[in-house]
């Protein structure tokens, strides 16, 4: 799953509409459907996505990884 596509699924779960979430994240409406269709995301647009839904950049950013708490990312081996 995309980056966009996590956008969205976020979104939906979270209960928000496009216009809804586009005021909590103080972006514009058209930047938010962007996002969620083929635009490339800013950092600081992910950076806000991490913090307000607590996901992990990972989560967002690699198209395979479905683990999205901070808290439950494994580095390195243990």
């Amino acid at each position: 799953m995309t980056i966009n596509e996590k956008i969205r699924l976020l979104r939906e779960e979270g209960g928000f509409t496009q216009s809804g979430l586009a005021k909590k994240l103080n972006i514009g409406e058209g930047s938010l459907r962007a996002y969620e269709g083929v635009r490339p995301v800013p950092t600081l647009a992910i950076q806000e996505y991490m913090k307000f839904f607590n996901v992990s950049y990972e989560y967002l950013t690699n198209d395979k990884c479905n683990n999205r708490h901070p808290e439950n990312i494994n580095i390195g081996e243990k």
